[in-house]
């Protein structure tokens, strides 16, 4: 809202440590299933193994997630032949339908020895519960790389003929497929992650505002940290997480007392008006800074950009997708455990659909797959429906009659990210509408009760924010403290108390 933030086998699941954790559960292929006989790739082949998923989860190079096929080099003597796994949805004929994923390349040279191979996908891809099909593209050296089949029975649909990129996608739709001969599948096997694991933050925690002008900068920071702590604050949200000096009184020093306090942070990078569309930061310009923010505060979840919709780049989702990928790909190098949300999103015109086809153009240039996390700001009272609710417009009304057929959420999922966690980054209400301190709490409340710690669920979150702990300074954003002028607190904070504790924070 407001532009001041500076800068089918299953294997026992297992828990990786770093940012979030992972309950990672694997199907298909195991050592004691790979068959003696081998197949061989034709060059500018596509296939993919039947495989079964025993439920819904999420492939995530960057929480563990991982596809592995055996094979070996041993089809010719000589060259290379080079290939990338494929993810296609399966539809009710058993044929392969739509892309879903396509990895990184891997080059296998002649006398290349039999064993598994893992392929890493550059971001994370929904896996349904139930059938699936996962295989090979293939270029180069023909019928160089020999899978090995599985001993137990199956299928395999493939084409002949689909010119190989390293680069470029695979087709979607898959188009007319030949059944393989053999009747049994490939040697695949899936890792994902059936969304169990522990989230990437706590469930309740604090936009920090950089208008909450109090007092001189020294006492806010000593005042707010000792606060936070008394209302279980999980973590803050807003923080400048660049630079010793960035923002000034509000650097990443300031920064560093939420963490010393044991709070975890929300990095919210380019919300300052040079951000604004058109801006002048080419998309190299993000990468740099969220560079910085992953590498000065490796835990934290890095969120580009705050409510670009109010900021000028509606219209413009196609660009915006290219700074989101910028900050992805910048966050992923730095550290692959690491987690990327969307920006903070708000829609500006609060009564048509603007916003969600915006947020179509934005997920068909490769928005949402450049994120872990979707992240939007969920102001107003969740159990209220109407044209102007932010809520409705994310999920619907539940049959209320507003974006019920059309809205963020299902573009997620046609999208292939409806298992995406959805966390909100900034929520509340104000005392200036005018409402009474009851009614807000209220509003704390039903949104906090929104919040099932996973946020994959047709109206849940994984996280809610709260704005903000004083009043802001800015005129159009009174009135949404948790705290009286005379620093006495509001119910709003008693409500967020509570709902902290029951969490455990």
């Amino acid at each position: 809202m407001r532009k001041w933030l500076i800068a089918a086998v299953v294997a026992s699941a297992l828990t990786l440590t770093g940012a979030a954790a992972a309950a990672l559960y694997t199907f298909g292929s195991t050592d004691s299933t790979i068959s003696a006989t081998k197949d061989s790739l034709d060059a500018n082949e596509l296939g993919v193994s039947i495989l079964t998923s025993p439920k819904a989860g999420t492939l995530n190079t960057a929480t563990g997630g991982k596809v592995e096929g055996y094979f070996d080099g041993l089809g010719k003597t000589t060259g290379s032949e080079k290939v990338r796994m494929v993810i296609y949805t399966i539809d009710a004929n058993n044929n392969p339908t739509t892309r879903l994923g396509v990895s990184a390349e891997q080059v296998i040279s002649a006398g290349a020895a039999a064993g598994w191979r893992s392929f890493s996908f550059p971001s994370a891809i929904s896996i349904p519960a139930g059938k699936i099909g996962v295989g090979y593209w293939a270029g180069g050296t023909t019928q160089l790389i020999r899978p090995s089949y599985d001993t137990a029975a199956g299928t395999i649909k493939y084409r002949q003929g689909v010119t190989y990129s390293s680069t470029a996608n695979p087709p979607s739709p898959f188009g007319t497929a030949s059944t393989g001969s053999q009747g049994k599948p490939w040697a695949i096997r899936v890792t994902a992650d059936d969304g169990t694991g522990t989230p990437a933050l706590p469930r309740f925690g604090q936009s920090f505002d950089g208008n909450d002008m109090c007092c001189a900068p020294a006492e806010r920071k000593s005042y707010q940290v000792s606060e936070y702590q008394s209302l279980h604050v999980g973590f803050v949200r807003g923080a400048t997480c660049g630079n010793p000096s960035g923002g000034g009184s509000l650097g990443k020093t300031f920064t560093d007392t939420f963490v010393a306090a044991g709070m975890k942070v929300v990095c919210t990078i380019a919300a300052t008006a040079s951000w604004d569309y058109p801006t002048s930061h080419p998309t190299t310009d993000m990468g740099s800074e969220c560079t910085t923010a992953a590498l000065n505060y490796p835990t934290a979840v890095i969120e580009p950009f705050n409510e670009p919709d109010l900021h000028g780049w509606l219209g413009h989702f196609d660009t915006l997708a290219l700074y989101q990928q910028a900050c992805y790909n910048a966050v992923k190098a730095a550290n692959p455990a690491q987690k990327v949300s969307s920006s903070g999103f708000w829609d500006g015109n609060q009564s048509n659909t603007t916003w969600i086809d915006n947020m179509q153009v934005y997920f068909d240039h490769g928005g949402g797959a450049a994120e872990d996390i979707f992240s939007f700001h969920c102001y107003n009272d969740p159990q209220s429906h109407g044209s102007w609710s932010i809520w409705d417009m994310m999920f619907g009304s539940g049959g209320a009659g507003f974006y019920d057929t059309k809205n963020v959420k299902s573009e997620l999922t046609a999208a292939g990210l409806g298992n995406q966690p959805v966390i909100c980054t900034e929520g509340g209400d104000t005392l200036a509408k005018p409402m009474t301190q009851q009614q807000q709490a209220t509003i704390y409340q039903h949104s906090m009760d929104t919040v099932d710690g996973l946020g994959t669920g047709s109206r849940k979150l994984m996280s809610w924010t709260a704005f903000t702990l004083f009043d802001d300074s800015w005129s159009c954003c009174s009135g949404f403290g948790e705290l009286n002028s005379d620093r006495t607190e509001r119910l709003s904070a008693g409500t967020f108390r509570t709902n902290a504790i029951a969490a455990g924070q």
